[in-house]
């Protein structure tokens, strides 16, 4: 799934999710379907690991360096 000149993938996926970017990604927000964040890193490394999730949909929000961000819908299979 691509919004603008980002990237996420494999979408699905089942242990990992990768995020391309051509802006740094300064922090990553993982939310489950009741809105509630489940995780946030600081200056995410990629791949993120995610095989301990339960299978389902997630919301990632990525936030930049120049105050901008872009929110995904990610399937956990």
């Amino acid at each position: 799934i691509s919004n603008q000149e980002t990237t996420i993938y494999p979408n699905p996926g089942s242990d990992y999710f990768s995020l391309k970017s051509k802006q740094p990604c300064i922090r990553l927000s993982i939310f489950n379907l009741q809105g509630n964040c489940i995780a946030a890193i600081h200056q995410p490394q990629f791949p993120i690991a995610c095989g301990h999730l339960q299978p389902g949909v997630y919301g990632i929000m990525m936030q930049f360096e120049d105050s901008s961000s872009h929110y995904f819908t990610w399937v956990k299979q």
